[in-house]
């Protein structure tokens, strides 16, 4: 995974991926936008006080610098849960499509067809894409500790073998920027999840002391990949903690629930 520039617009992609030439994809920092503080700059959700007129000129320099039309950009009502959005038609009006996805209530997105752009907003949580090789499909997912606990990456692979074939070797996979270890303090109601869920639980928390323990979502989102069979060598990682670099992406922890939200994209070509 490398940094890029856009412009001013910074932001991170994967080599493996760009390397197959069947995809537009990008993991957008806070850098290159024009929103003020504490959305400054690049914000990409309208829902958490940006001006909507801001927030708009973000997607539109988005749209100049990759060529994907703003209109058509698909994102979700995210709940922190695992529904996935499965697009396996494409929409007679894509832009009447993104309007309406913007309301239902999924974390994830795959999809076979060419030119939908899937995407989802972040500030802490861990964004997570799938490429198919060989049957050229995509999906994208959004990973909080909820999502993460319920599973979600597997569920969208298996959701991407179910609809279009896809094998643990031809999936390549890219986790985005998320809070780490070092930072994500959680509580024994995580741990008591994380318990039942996970023999190996320990391999992803640091004990604290009073009954508080700092909990690794990337660790636990590479181990559920590798447990499903997708080779190490197939998988990305930034291995940057959104609130250790908060100069760089948003994070809802440290600025205390008052940010903007990132944009991870991506987009069969």
């Amino acid at each position: 995974m490398r940094a890029k520039k856009a412009g001013e617009l910074v932001y991170f992609e994967s080599d493996k991926f760009s390397a197959s030439g069947l995809v537009t994809h990008a993991f957008c920092t806070r850098k290159g936008g024009i929103s003020k503080s504490p959305y400054d700059s690049l914000n990409f959700n309208y829902r958490v006080g940006d001006k909507n007129k801001t927030v708009y000129e973000n997607y539109k320099i988005l749209e100049e610098k990759f060529g994907i039309n703003h209109h058509h950009i698909l994102t979700l009502n995210q709940s922190h849960g695992d529904g996935i959005l499965i697009i396996d038609e494409s929409p007679e009006n894509l832009e009447e499509f993104a309007i309406k996805t913007k309301n239902m209530e999924k974390d994830a997105l795959i999809t076979n067809k060419l030119l939908i752009p899937i995407a989802i907003l972040t500030a802490d949580c861990q964004p997570i894409m799938f490429l198919d090789r060989k049957n050229r499909a995509i999906g994208i997912a959004h990973a909080g500790w909820k999502g993460t606990v319920s599973r979600i990456g597997q569920k969208v692979f298996r959701e991407m073998s179910r609809f279009y074939g896809t094998s643990p070797d031809d999936c390549l996979v890219a986790f985005g920027p998320s809070i780490g270890k070092c930072c994500y303090e959680v509580g024994e109601e995580v741990i008591e999840i994380l318990k039942k869920e996970f023999s190996n639980w320990k391999d992803f928390v640091i004990n604290r002391k009073n009954d508080k323990w700092n909990f690794s979502l990337d660790d636990l989102n590479l181990f559920q990949m590798t447990e499903i069979g997708i080779p190490r060598k197939n998988i990305s990682r930034t291995n940057l903690c959104t609130s250790c670099n908060n100069d760089f992406f948003f994070s809802y922890r440290k600025e205390k629930g008052v940010t903007g939200r990132c944009l991870s994209i991506i987009m069969l070509i």
